[in-house]
């Protein structure tokens, strides 16, 4: 029974990692200037199509290289443009270098610009997030002190007292200048 159990979670995850980038349906219709464009506008490389050719393999189809790279080329047109760029910089998406240069020279300063304000953002959520932080821990600190306070009034004058007479004093100068001093580190280290 445990190997029946082990056995289809293995199974389960081997399914997992070999999803398919493209259904039997889609192989078959063989649209790969359609499936280029796709990638192509999602910002995909080239080696996409090794995917796809370990996903149709399966079902006994090769795919037409010069189509998918045509329409993937029509797709990073897509792709490739000044709005895009600061958008997918500002999401925290990752560039891989699929523009061609004459498109890259106006993608990149507006990728650029989006990863800045993106940085800006991150920024501004994480200085939030510790304002927040702070902000609960000094209301936690300010709940301790009407305790604190309440313990420093309870202590006993009796026992104040007793440091006092405790002490070794013998003069009565010294008495006189040293209960002060005994009293406030008692009182202060309620506090603590």
């Amino acid at each position: 029974m445990k190997w029946l159990i082990v056995s289809a979670a293995a199974g389960a995850l081997l399914g997992l990692g070999s999803c398919a980038t493209m259904s039997a349906d889609q192989c078959l219709a063989g649209d790969w200037a359609g499936q280029g464009f796709s990638d192509g506008a999602s910002g995909l490389s080239m080696s996409r199509l090794n995917d796809h050719a370990e996903a149709c393999a399966k079902h006994g189809v090769t795919p037409d290289a010069a189509s998918y790279a045509a329409g993937r080329d029509r797709g990073l047109v897509r792709y490739c443009r000044l709005a895009h760029g600061f958008r997918a910089g500002n999401t925290g998406s990752g560039y891989g270098g699929v523009c061609p240069a004459w498109l890259e020279a106006d993608f990149m300063p507006a990728y650029r610009d989006g990863q800045s304000v993106h940085g800006v953002e991150q920024a501004l959520t994480n200085a939030h997030s510790r304002v927040a932080s702070l902000g609960a821990e000094l209301e936690e600190l300010d709940d301790k002190i009407p305790a604190k306070q309440a313990e420093a009034r309870a202590f006993p004058q009796s026992v104040r007292r007793l440091v006092i007479v405790h002490s070794g004093w013998t003069d009565q100068s010294s008495r006189s200048m040293r209960p002060v001093v005994v009293r406030r580190r008692i009182n202060s280290s309620a506090w603590s």
